[in-house]
């Protein structure tokens, strides 16, 4: 743990030192990381590890892959954790633990790029690649068969999102990666798509330097303990038994300042927070599901692609309607009409005028629209995208692309810190759950 140039140093003595410091790449974790990725995984388990023997969970950043082993071989930390693939090579410098998934590698290609029909369509094809990685080997091994496929090595620093961004936007022509990690990115992307399959079947598990064979030891201890949702599948009797079971639950949200939100490399979100500790409290693991639009918060919990969605969700009949179960209020908001700060003020609905309130048809907005319609009736109701955040439609309104939209109190109140080009109009009923 934390001190592992001593061969054969026990958990009890590495207790003294009172932490575990993992360390991980630092260009996996540029943006949110998203549901079944095993990187955010190994590294909830790894917490839960340093939880159970009373240490602190040091998490260390390393901005070059390739840099990984020669840190943990230098003593600058006790445990990999970066989705790393048990290769000869690796176990000639490292000893690994029991595997955590068991992952093929496959080809991937923007949305728009020309499909591969076999293997002979790689010639003449480029592949780009990171120095260090495991995939490096796979390509190499794919030169071989076609002389004529052309690798371009690129920075280690680059990010697998930056990776995705180059495929979509057709600046790179194909990558590998394992397929935990595409299936996680074609889970919120639609401009990328999974092409050929670029190595057998191949072990990733959590490495320690070799004098650490205590750590080792403790390590696949935990590991045999755990009920693997990446293993595979159990009887269910219940949502809530499967949820104790696997020892997961797994929460849906959506990317914004009230929810989920990274800030100098720090998750933060009322709703993360609120998710974290809900799982601490019944012992559990989380994975955290971001959802594409908000129509998908509640379609997910239909799907089980999710078991609770976290979102200042307003309990509607027509949520209800579809199966959806709410939990006690824990915040009441009222229903504000924005507009542009120019707008002159208001008594009532009646001397709103003609105008525009673009709002999501899925919200609870929509509803309230409809019933200030009946008062404001030369006002137009104008359906926005799902995936438009309540924060960009405010966003609009500011630069008078909308006239009005409708948005919670709580939500205004967060936008008012820092801009001064809106106005609350008007209340809009009473507060609600």
């Amino acid at each position: 743990m934390s001190n592992n140039k001593h061969a054969d140093s026990s958990v009890t003595d590495e207790k003294k030192q009172g932490s575990l410091r993992v360390l991980t790449w630092s260009g996996a974790q540029t943006y949110l990381p998203r549901s079944g990725h095993p990187q955010d995984l190994e590294v909830i388990y790894l917490k839960e590890f340093a939880e159970l023997h009373n240490l602190v969970f040091e998490n260390i950043k390393v901005d070059k892959f390739s840099d990984l082993i020669t840190k943990l071989l230098a003593g600058e930390g006790d445990v990999i954790s970066a989705n790393l693939t048990v290769t000869a090579k690796r176990k000639k410098q490292v000893i690994f633990s029991d595997l955590f998934i068991q992952t093929n590698e496959y080809l991937l290609m923007g949305k728009n790029s020309k499909a591969l029909k076999n293997g002979k369509a790689l010639n003449g094809r480029e592949i780009v690649l990171q120095k260090g990685k495991s995939y490096e080997i796979s390509t190499l091994g794919l030169q071989k068969v076609f002389p004529k496929l052309k690798l371009r090595y690129i920075d280690n620093n680059i990010s697998n999102e930056q990776i995705y961004d180059g495929l979509a936007s057709g600046e790179y022509d194909l990558t590998i990666q394992d397929d935990n990690l595409v299936q996680s990115a074609l889970g919120y992307r639609d401009d990328l798509k999974r092409s050929l399959q670029a190595s057998v079947k191949h072990d990733i598990a959590w490495a320690v330097a070799p004098t650490n064979k205590a750590l080792l030891k403790q390590l696949n201890i935990y590991l045999k303990a755990q009920t693997l949702t990446v293993k595979g599948q159990s009887l269910i009797k219940s949502q809530w038994q499967q949820i104790e079971q696997n020892k997961t639950v797994r929460f849906v949200l959506r990317n914004n300042l009230s929810s989920y939100y990274i800030w100098r490399g720090e998750l933060l979100g009322f709703h993360y927070e609120l998710a974290k500790r809900f799982a601490k409290e019944h012992k559990l693991r989380y994975e955290i599901i971001v959802a594409p639009d908000n129509v998908s918060l509640i379609d997910y919990i239909i799907e089980d692609k999710a078991d609770i969605a976290l979102g200042f969700l307003t309990p509607t009949d027509q949520r209800k309607a579809k199966g959806i179960s709410f939990s006690r209020p824990y915040h009441y908001a009222s229903e504000l009409l924005i507009s542009h700060q120019s707008f002159p003020e208001i008594a009532n609905a009646t001397e709103i005028g003609d105008g525009e309130l673009h709002v999501r048809a899925s919200s609870s907005y929509w509803q309230t629209a409809l019933m200030l319609q009946k008062e404001a009736t030369q006002l137009q109701l104008i359906a926005v995208p799902e995936e438009q955040e309540t924060e960009s439609i405010i966003g609009y309104v500011a630069e008078k692309k909308y006239q009005f939209t409708i948005a919670d109190s709580h939500i205004v109140d967060i936008e008012t810190t820092f801009r001064d080009d809106i106005q609350s109009l008007m209340s809009l009923g009473e507060p609600k759950a």
